[in-house]
């Protein structure tokens, strides 16, 4: 998974096998762990890292602000999950009705990472391809298209239509430099 951060004043290491705190402006606030080292800039913007944290703070040890946020979350339908301390090792469990107790451990649920998806037999058979450019926008290529600095593209298509115009396009939810798709065969 890859993580982008928003709020940060030069490049920011984002550790590795550490908690952070991070909010994004969909779900608030929700707990964040790296598997890997990244580092993040202000370019590429999605998160923003509030505090770096080992473990998990429960519920009442949370500002008033980081309460609301998650509280906040819950009610424009983002899903609740409460660390489960009792199993071993300890794991997240989804709750549809949180009691937002003081000793709980809660975060919002982290979002899966889906490549962009369509109903190929809706595309000319000429299309292999689709990628999603820097600025969200979606493409369909003739041939394999290469990352440039901030699109996909190749020097065989003069134009490529946009994935939006079919009605079974999905927009995806992982780094768009992650995001090409080879039609199925």
């Amino acid at each position: 998974m890859k993580v982008k951060c928003i709020r940060v004043q030069h490049y920011t290491n984002i550790t590795v096998g550490k908690v952070y705190e991070a909010r994004d402006n969909l779900t608030g606030v929700f707990n964040l762990k790296n598997d890997s080292n990244l580092w993040c800039h202000y370019d590429d913007a999605l998160f923003e890292i509030v505090t770096e944290e080992d473990e998990p703070k429960r519920f009442g040890e949370l500002d008033r602000d980081r309460q609301m946020n998650l509280f906040a979350a819950w009610l424009n339908g983002v899903q609740i999950q409460y660390l489960n301390e009792c199993v071993s090792p300890a794991a997240w469990f989804s709750k549809n009705h949180p009691t937002w107790g003081g000793g709980v451990c809660y975060r919002t649920k982290p979002i899966e990472l889906t490549k962009p998806s369509i109903n190929w037999s809706h595309v000319h058979e000429d299309y292999k391809w689709m990628a999603t450019d820097k600025n969200g926008d979606t493409f369909v290529f003739t041939s394999l298209p290469r990352l440039k600095r901030y699109v996909w593209s190749n020097d065989h298509d003069c134009e490529f239509p946009e994935a939006a115009i079919f009605t079974s396009f999905k927009v995806g939810t992982c780094d768009w430099k992650d995001s090409l798709v080879e039609r199925p065969q």
